[in-house]
């Protein structure tokens, strides 16, 4: 279940929560901060180093979750991604491509669709925590396609990798703070 789904009145603000890797201090809550905000349309941005998150407000008349993930790039940060995958019928005709992939972009929180004509499928990059599966099927579905959920080990190698990537900088850290501690 997503986190904090892009929440939206018609006649008001929006609401954003991302995930914000590579933040490590204050600075970089403050780089990240200044960069949302500087991004037209966002209202404000609350950016929590502990949770490594970034609660943005915006009007979404004007701007989407595209140009955050743009901005925190620029910033020198990036936001976490999740990839999912469909089976689509007759993607291999240009109109049905182009229905697809629109029905797609449309919805809150996609950043990329790719589609392989050849194998059928659409490749869906959102940001973690903002959409679900089920949201985009439904797209799908709504656009009058016949599309189906593929399994997807993509998004369970990418959190392993992350996982990974966690435990050699804990080991790195222990390591050059045993010689100090031992010091002291």
């Amino acid at each position: 279940m997503a986190e904090l789904a892009e929440q939206e009145d018609r006649n008001g603000p929006a609401e954003v929560q991302l995930d914000i890797a590579g933040m490590t201090c204050a600075s970089c809550v403050h780089h990240v901060e200044k960069a949302l905000e500087k991004v037209p349309g966002v209202d404000g941005a609350d950016v929590n180093l502990a949770l490594e998150k970034a609660r943005v407000t915006f009007d979404p008349a004007v701007v989407g979750t595209t140009d955050f993930v743009r901005a925190v790039s620029q910033a020198g940060y990036q936001v976490r991604m999740d990839s999912v995958s469909f089976a689509v019928e007759g993607l291999e005709e240009a109109p049905v491509r182009d229905r697809a992939e629109r029905a797609l972009k449309a919805v809150s929180g996609v950043i990329r669709v790719k589609s392989n004509a050849a194998k059928g499928t659409l490749s869906v990059e959102t940001a973690r925590g903002v959409t679900e599966r089920g949201v985009l099927l439904a797209a799908l579905q709504g656009a009058g396609l016949s599309a189906t959920l593929n399994s997807d080990d993509g998004a369970v190698d990418a959190r392993l990798q992350e996982a990974h990537q966690a435990k050699v900088r804990l080991a790195v850290s222990i390591f050059f703070t045993l010689p100090l501690w031992a010091a002291m």
